[in-house]
């Protein structure tokens, strides 16, 4: 059961075992203005893309309930 969560946890690992041997720094990576820029654009995209998942749980749920 924890089969894919190991194996993404080696993933993970691997990557920044290979970003490292490439001489590229993550902390000096995620202190660029753009990359933070892109998540902060990431997240706020995030938050529209759930509300309306939600607005879409709630129309269908309304829907199933008024049908009975």
């Amino acid at each position: 059961m924890n089969k894919g969560f190991i194996q993404l946890i080696i993933l993970i690992i691997i990557a920044l075992l290979i970003l490292h041997f490439l001489g590229i720094s993550l902390a000096n990576l995620l202190n660029q203005q753009s990359v933070h820029n892109f998540f902060v654009y990431l997240w706020s995209l995030t938050k529209i893309i759930w509300a309306d998942f939600l607005l879409l749980l709630n129309f269908i749920k309304g829907i199933v309930t008024t049908n009975k």
